[in-house]
């Protein structure tokens, strides 16, 4: 990371591949915090505990949520929790909600080669951790420390 005229510069070349960075206004407005109405929902599946509603109130909160490795895709394992996500709701809430149409556009892609629930998890899970590179900068220093976990 670099620091120029007081604008954060992260050299982030894969991610650059993917999208521009933002500015710090963009950014600004993507890592806000969401009210009620503006969340994101999906659902934890546990065969101990059963299903549970997942709220997610920040893009920053949906980076914690998926890339934290609590959660896993599909398996037979019955001690753990599966991540169960709309990719389709997800894309539609990045684009119009957080406001980041590149970061949309690079998922609604990658995710469009994908078939299996897993694969498409695995992909958002990469494409979010080459976005949260770009965001970095902008954290408060307490969501960096969460999210580099």
């Amino acid at each position: 990371m670099d620091d120029r005229n007081g604008e954060h510069i992260v050299e982030a070349p894969e991610a650059d591949r993917l999208f521009a960075p933002p500015t710090p206004e963009e950014a600004a407005h993507a890592l806000r915090d969401l009210g009620w109405n503006e969340r994101f929902v999906c659902t934890r599946m546990a065969s101990a505990r059963g299903n549970t509603e997942t709220y997610v109130y920040s893009l920053a909160q949906a980076a914690v949520l998926f890339l934290d490795g609590s959660s896993s895709g599909l398996s037979m394992n019955a001690s753990s929790s599966t991540l169960w996500v709309d990719f389709d709701a997800f894309v539609r809430w990045v684009r119009t909600v957080i406001g980041d149409g590149a970061f949309a556009d690079a998922l609604e892609e990658k995710l469009a080669e994908r078939e299996a629930y897993n694969d498409k998890l695995e992909t958002l899970r990469q494409v979010m951790s080459l976005r949260m590179a770009h965001y970095a900068p902008y954290f408060p220093e307490d969501d960096r420390e969460e999210i580099d976990r």
